[in-house]
């Protein structure tokens, strides 16, 4: 049995009948063979069943489905929802179960039919069956250690502080910006009068960074050591930016020259002179997807053009300025065009040592970059050999460098990837990482969690895995969470980020949600959060958060602000709460 569902077997009685008649709610019943029943009753009168369930299953001894929603209770109350997948019925119960609490769950007749609706069987005696939760939370079964079993000794400290005080304790939290920097959680200290325990941190901008930004440097440690020295711990997320294929920039190098094919050498190196060279005789050996690449030593204003008899562009560019190397992709309908009989017209100060097109090119990621992605394929970032391989392994490599930084510093970090990946389970992901489903991103958190950990060893790293709870604007089903999990080899912490309308709003279920999904196996956190929640009643429901992170926000005059609707009392009250603990309450040194 699964700890994440309560799966219940009961017995029915099997009729023989052959007659129309009608239930209590004027619903035609057309009955005939034997009655539907269930087969078995294997959970009947347990006791210390996992409150935190949403799921109620009964099997049955053909394929069913719910007939009358309304005829099923649970301890008198009709469920959310009732549906069924083969022969066994789910009872949905979205707020979970109260603990410490005996349930009686009861079928009345004509509740639930079999799904062959040529036979028309029913479940024709009321049935019912007993059981009693237990308590609401445990931390029996989660782990004692870090999932690396090479983590630093302060990754050690860290984990043990945490779990330590799961349960009991909550430590409060805030961004300290995505510049690389302490400013927003600085203005929360000083408004709220005590400072996060937990500073938020976000490797967004390596793209600047690695480019020699002005602004921003990873390299440079100070605002993390400066947390970490103060007594915060710091949390680091990965706002994961690739470049979409139609961003290429063409006058910089998009594919390294290793596995390409050499064909001409041109100089066109007279002012004023022209070379029109056909392509059409050789261009049937490239394939959709390669690159026809320009290995330009000399380049002048509008040098090179690629055209058709009638002299119209063929790839919306009408001369591209060659002050670098220059690949250009050839998508079906470009490399269509180019093989009637097009002509590539190089004019002006240029030396072209090569015209050549690549297999396979080993990409370097000097395009423009995107936030979002959406032309990025994900599933190809997945093989050996693909471009979005090659643009992710380059990232990683970056990444790790930083995290060796902080690593030799002896700097712990609360490490939180690939968040958010399933955005809403029925409306779909906001992220790149998520765009083709939860096994894609599975993959993709397994690689990094391998990468950094076995080929950079980068030990100093909690692993937080980010769950998503909204399936159709509502609160998921705990299935859709489940298979989205990366699953507890490689995961320390699970956390959910939680964007309420209001502040003081309820988030029990939420964390009831994570419970359920984990088992109660790992930690759980709040991982990223905007309005502030009623955490005082969380707790009494024993849904207490690890730690709370609260995203920045700055003002129109890019001041440090609130976020969302809190206010200072709201800060105020919230830190001041006798289990919440700041930076000063304890101390990892």
């Amino acid at each position: 049995m699964k700890l994440n569902k309560l799966t219940l077997l009961a017995f029915g009685a099997a009729l023989s009948l052959g007659f129309t008649a009608c239930n209590d709610d004027d619903v035609e019943v057309v009955n005939y063979g034997d009655a539907i029943s269930a087969t078995g009753a294997g959970l009947q009168g347990a006791t210390n069943v996992n409150p935190r369930t949403t799921d109620i299953t009964v099997d049955f001894n053909a394929d069913v489905e719910p007939a009358n929603i309304s005829k099923i209770m649970v301890n008198d109350i009709v469920p959310d929802s009732v549906s069924a997948t083969g022969s066994t019925l789910l009872i949905y119960m979205e707020d979970g179960l109260k603990a410490s609490t005996d349930y009686t769950v009861t079928l009345y007749p004509y509740s639930v039919r079999g799904a062959n609706e040529e036979e028309h069987r029913f479940l024709t005696e009321t049935f019912s069956f007993s059981f009693t939760t237990g308590k609401a939370f445990s931390k029996e079964n989660v782990a004692k250690a870090p999932v690396n079993p090479n983590a630093t000794a302060e990754a050690k400290k860290v984990y043990s502080f945490l779990l330590e005080n799961y349960g009991s304790k909550t430590l409060t939290g805030a961004m300290g910006g995505v510049a690389w920097e302490n400013g927003y959680a600085d203005f929360i200290a000083t408004k709220s009068g005590k400072y996060p325990a937990i500073v938020g941190f976000d490797f967004i901008h390596h793209i600047e960074s690695e480019q020699g930004a002005n602004w921003i440097n990873y390299r440079d440690i100070t605002p993390i050591k400066k947390a970490w020295e103060n007594g915060s711990i710091p949390t680091i997320s990965w706002h994961w930016r690739v470049p979409e294929e139609d961003d290429t920039d063409p006058n910089n190098p998009v594919a390294s020259f290793e596995n390409v094919i050499s064909d001409k050498e041109f100089d066109c190196s007279n002012w004023g002179a022209w070379l029109d060279l056909a392509i059409g005789d050789w261009a049937g050996n490239i394939k959709e997807g390669e690159y026809l690449i320009f290995k330009v030593k000399d380049g002048a204003t509008g040098a090179i053009g690629i055209r058709n008899e009638d002299w119209s562009n063929l790839n919306g560019v009408d001369y591209y300025d060659t002050t670098g190397n220059l690949a250009i992709e050839c998508t079906a309908e470009f490399l269509e065009a180019l093989k009637a009989n097009a002509t590539v017209h190089i004019s002006g100060s240029v030396v072209i040592t090569g015209i050549v097109h690549a297999d396979t090119p080993a990409l370097e990621p000097k395009v423009t970059y995107r936030y979002d992605g959406n032309k990025f394929s994900p599933s190809a970032a997945c093989f050996e050999g693909t471009p979005e391989r090659a643009i992710i392994d380059a990232d990683i490599a970056v990444i790790a460098q930083y995290l060796g930084l902080l690593q030799d510093a002896g700097i712990p970090v609360l490490f939180r990837p690939f968040h958010e990946a399933a955005g809403d389970y029925s409306w779909g992901a906001w992220f790149w990482w998520g765009k083709h489903g939860d096994d894609v991103t599975i993959d993709l958190w397994n690689y990094l969690y391998d990468q950094l950990t076995n080929r950079y060893k980068i030990n100093n790293l909690i692993w937080v895995w980010t769950m998503q709870t909204s399936e159709a604007g509502k609160l998921a089903k705990v299935n859709s969470l489940i298979k989205a999990y990366p699953g507890d080899a490689t995961v320390d912490i699970v956390g959910v980020d939680i964007y309420k309308d209001k502040t003081g709003e309820d988030v029990t279920a939420e964390y009831n949600l994570l419970a359920e999904a984990t088992g109660q196996r790992k930690i759980i956190a709040l991982s990223e959060v905007g309005n502030l929640p009623d955490f005082q009643k969380a707790l009494e429901n024993e849904a207490c958060f690890s730690f709370f992170m609260n995203w920045y926000h700055s003002n129109e005059w890019e001041e440090w602000d609130f976020s969302d609707k809190n206010t200072r009392k709201d800060w105020r009250n919230t830190v001041n709460l006798p289990f919440m603990v700041s930076r000063g309450d304890f101390s990892l040194k």
